[in-house]
């Protein structure tokens, strides 16, 4: 029997995410976001290390988003800057959905994970 299918995972998702983990498992933008959380958000960094393996890149990709904005305001001495860094997100996730190739290491994994997801859900039943 399927391994993701015996913990709820339906198979195509299982799929979509072996695959997209496959193709990004060596690229030193899984790598960056792997090393962001694990500097970062260790916790969160441990957690993902529990996921099935098809499971991570997504997980990771997500995370280091969510390190990625949620130090913009430690980061930032004016909020004028800081509203530079949220429209740089903001644009980053717009050029993902409009299919555009993205050249943050986060935001290219980030990208791998939601065409991935985006055929799941196009594609029938």
């Amino acid at each position: 029997r399927n391994k993701m299918a015996a913990r709820g995972v339906p198979r195509r998702v299982g799929h979509l995410l072996k695959r997209a983990y496959s193709v990004s498992r060596g690229s030193e933008d899984f790598k960056h976001c792997l090393e962001l959380v694990k500097r970062r958000d260790y916790e969160h960094y441990l957690c993902c290390l529990l996921l099935p393996k098809q499971a991570r890149l997504a997980a990771f990709a997500l995370r280091a988003f969510n390190v990625e904005t949620a130090q913009i305001a430690d980061s930032v001495s004016s909020t004028d800057i800081g509203k530079l860094k949220i429209q740089f997100w903001k644009e980053i996730i717009q050029d993902i959905y409009k299919g555009n190739p993205v050249q943050h290491p986060v935001g290219a994994t980030l990208s791998v994970v939601s065409v991935s997801l985006c055929m799941l859900l196009l594609k029938p039943f």
